[in-house]
């Protein structure tokens, strides 16, 4: 039988042998032999006890891998759970699984309403969930980060805990950015961030709060008004990578608004016509372009076939917005002068691009073409000019028009700027 087959070699690893190779072990003895999942579980369970948290997740994953609903699998699991909320059983193991997976490297806890009033000790995180159980739905949970708090309906956990995994390690990425600031901000709250269940509560949700028609076309936002991001989860696994990518585009808008050290709100300034804007749309693309790996906790400022870098490599000179014209607009230049449809800039041709061609307009144009400039500045020659990317977002930031010349900054002129940046764009696409 395979238990004597395999006890035996198990006896023979002592208690310094790494339990997770014990599951290996037993793993590939079952090759050929389907079925016998119970019989490993036997193996494994008088030794449970004696593994670490991480080495439990990984029994767990092994089970459930091979029997989805394996009731011991499932209790481990459910051990392990730091999350207690009502119908949790109904939730499948492996979608618990994969939140403990996803939030193997965080410290994370959950934020309770208590049930005796007398125990209400007001934070700003029990009053957000207060106020959003009363505005919105009664059946919210609140996880909380470092530096993140989401509230949401607790649909789908293990991709709730991939956004909260997404959201510290870009905090991570964005504070090693500006380490070389000695200023710090005056108050750190949680950045809030909203998570609906479907597309429609999401419409709703943000339409209650007046937010325009256009969301209609977003899977995200960033409230500057009311500093709060709202998204949805979608169904299908392509389709919530890109949520990934849009969460981090939205949640730098928001980190730079609370949480940038080059300035405070005291002098913070928000101007429509404060020229440069680019690089406001331009910075959180680049970011949105990053290679962010959750499992590792690594980022890579580059990512094949980025959009942005594509699109101006591919572009022809009269697609492309004149790069005078680009670093002069404003936010209310861009609404005023651009035209948002598909098409008005005509087809590109693009290299990754599935199709090989993109239906572009002039909005579009100037995202890739403000997030390119952003990808050259923060990565051409060695990060050379990263430091005056940083700081023109923080002279834009306070209102410092004196210091929005960039091309000036950068001693050359807006169409030889643009000239550097297409040729990066090129070289970064592998034209």
């Amino acid at each position: 039988s395979l238990l004597d087959r395999v006890l035996p070699k198990l006896r023979r690893f002592d208690a310094t042998q790494e339990p997770v190779d014990r599951v290996a072990l037993a793993g590939a003895l079952l090759d050929g032999a389907p079925g016998r999942v119970a019989e490993v579980w036997k193996l494994i369970e008088p030794h449970l006890g004696k593994l670490s948290r991480s080495d439990k997740v990984q029994v767990a994953r092994w089970f459930l891998d091979r029997e989805p609903k394996h009731k011991g699998a499932a209790a481990l699991v459910q051990e392990l759970n730091p999350i207690r909320v009502p119908g949790a059983d109904k939730i499948p193991a492996a979608e618990w699984l994969e939140l403990l997976e996803a939030a193997a490297n965080l410290e994370f806890g959950v934020v309770r309403i208590p049930e005796n009033k007398n125990d209400f000790v007001p934070s700003p995180e029990l009053r957000e969930l207060a106020k959003q159980m009363a505005r919105w739905r009664k059946d919210l949970v609140a996880i909380q980060s470092n530096r993140v708090l989401i509230i949401t309906p607790m649909v789908n956990p293990g991709r709730i805990a991939r956004c909260l995994a997404m959201s510290e390690l870009l905090c991570d990425t964005l504070e090693k950015m500006f380490a070389f600031s000695t200023r710090k901000r005056s108050r750190a709250l949680r950045m809030k961030i909203l998570l609906c269940a479907s597309q429609k509560e999401y419409i709703q949700l943000s339409a209650s709060r007046g937010v325009g028609a256009h969301v209609v076309w977003t899977s995200g936002h960033y409230d500057p008004q009311e500093r709060i991001s709202r998204m949805f989860l979608p169904s299908g696994e392509g389709a919530f990578e890109s949520v990934l990518d849009v969460l981090a585009h939205e949640l730098t808008h928001y980190w730079v608004d609370v949480q940038c050290p080059l300035f405070d709100d005291y002098n913070m300034v928000r101007v429509a016509q404060c020229p440069g804007y680019w690089i406001v749309e331009g910075f959180a693309s680049m970011l949105e372009e990053f290679t962010f790996d959750l499992g590792a906790r690594e980022v890579r400022a580059t990512r094949p076939g980025s959009h942005s870098l594509d699109i101006v490599a591919n572009a022809s000179k009269r697609q492309l917005i004149d790069w005078e014209a680009l670093l002069t607009l404003s936010q209310a230049g861009m609404h005023r002068h651009l035209d948002p449809r598909p098409g008005s800039c005509g087809v590109v041709r693009t290299s990754w691009s599935l199709g090989k061609s993109s239906l572009a307009s002039q909005m579009n144009m100037f995202y890739s073409q403000a997030s390119a400039i952003c990808h050259y500045l923060y990565s051409a020659d060695g990060g050379k000019h990263r430091r005056q990317l940083l700081e023109y977002l923080g002279a834009f930031y306070t209102g410092k028009l004196d210091q929005l010349d960039l091309a000036k900054t950068l001693g050359t002129t807006p169409d030889e700027l643009g000239k550097r940046v297409v040729a990066f764009a090129k070289r970064a696409s592998g034209r």
